[in-house]
């Protein structure tokens, strides 16, 4: 039987609830799952073996977050206006789901500890722009930085195009690159169980392939599983070259990476992108594709990627250093840069056998 363990009891109520009305929509969760809450956070455990199907959400259960109209709240989820299409069940989800997140307090937290919503030194947001172009380049509020740490995006056929849609019960995964990634056919919602980390709790791969700073900048928290690390804006001297650079011109607007480019440019050869990764059969494949892109043989293409990846580490380093002092943000914002640099280095040692 369904288990849900909370140190809040309107909390246990508000997720008892949850799984009551997922199940009347038609949905199921697998009968060894456990819900925790602690302290706020929220998570998914289960007893079931790894690659069961651990739930199945469906249509019906979706909160469309896009169709409600929000008040302007920083401090809590309140609702203004209500589709005229919402169905009896999501209208039901839409006011449990909101609740819930206001008993954990989630937008506050959120206030406190995302680095694209609080207060940053301008330096700080200036070293992150080298390897997130984008970040802080708009304003973020609590919100829409929840729904993008919980929300999945998917059409459902109803005249609004692709739309952010929280999937109760599934967004309560935390995200693991080791994560189970959700299959949507048209009408439900379906993941398998991956316990990522070897214990009881079920993990959801976020996807994109973000490295440890992206997820920082988009989702609030340090990926400490992350095994890629796209290198920053990055120019460095390699022997028998010259000056060679690093654009960050890779990923397109659907989120996936354009094929690499290598280009002579302004006395300078200019690289399109570079993904440094953890995987040794990623990293041969990088070395393939770059000597392919710029002409090299694989030898010089891997001394080429090794001293970018050194100074793209130490940038991370550097970031990392910046990031001082009791701010929840910044504790964020150092983690990844330590994790980044961590993957960077790794990368940095498999090179260094082929050169």
């Amino acid at each position: 039987m369904i288990e849900v363990d909370s140190d809040d009891p309107i909390v246990a109520d508000l997720l008892a609830s949850t799984l009551e009305l997922v199940a009347d929509a038609g949905g199921w969760v697998h009968p060894q799952v456990r819900l925790v809450a602690r302290e706020g956070q929220l998570s998914v455990n289960s007893a079931a073996d790894d690659d069961a199907p651990l739930m199945a959400i469906p249509r019906a259960a979706l909160v469309r977050v896009d169709a409600v109209t929000w008040a302007k709240d920083p401090s809590s989820l309140r609702v203004e206006e209500l589709p005229d299409d919402v169905g009896d069940i999501e209208l039901s989800l839409i006011y449990v789901q909101s609740a819930l997140h206001n008993q954990v307090e989630r937008l506050a937290w959120i206030s406190r500890s995302h680095p694209a919503v609080t207060e940053l030194p301008v330096d700080v947001v200036d070293a992150m722009r080298a390897f997130v172009p984008g970040f802080r380049a708009t304003t973020t509020t609590p919100r829409d930085a929840l729904f993008a740490n919980r929300c999945l995006r998917v059409d459902l056929g109803d005249g609004r195009g692709v739309q952010r849609v929280l999937v109760p019960v599934l967004d309560l995964l935390n995200h693991h690159a080791g994560g189970a990634a959700p299959q949507w056919d048209g009408q439900t919602f379906t993941i398998a169980t991956a316990r990522a980390e070897g214990t009881a709790e079920c993990f959801l791969d976020y996807g994109l392939e973000r490295d440890a700073l992206e997820f920082a900048a988009v989702y609030g928290f340090a990926d400490r599983s992350a095994t890629v690390a796209h290198l920053p804006r990055v120019t460095a001297d390699v022997p028998g070259f010259g000056r060679v650079e690093v654009e960050t011109a890779g990923r397109r607007e659907s989120g996936d990476f354009a094929p690499l480019t290598v280009a002579e440019r302004n006395d300078a050869i200019s690289i399109s992108h570079l993904t440094l990764s953890t995987d040794p059969d990623g990293m041969h494949r990088l070395v393939v594709d770059l000597s392919e892109a710029g002409g090299w043989d694989e030898s010089t293409a891997a001394h080429v990627l090794s001293i970018l990846g050194a100074e793209a580490r130490e940038q991370s380093r550097s970031l990392a250093g910046m990031c001082r002092g009791d701010s929840a943000a910044l504790a964020v914002l150092r983690a990844a840069a330590d994790r980044q640099a961590e993957v960077l280095s790794t990368a940095v040692s498999m090179l260094s056998r082929v050169t």
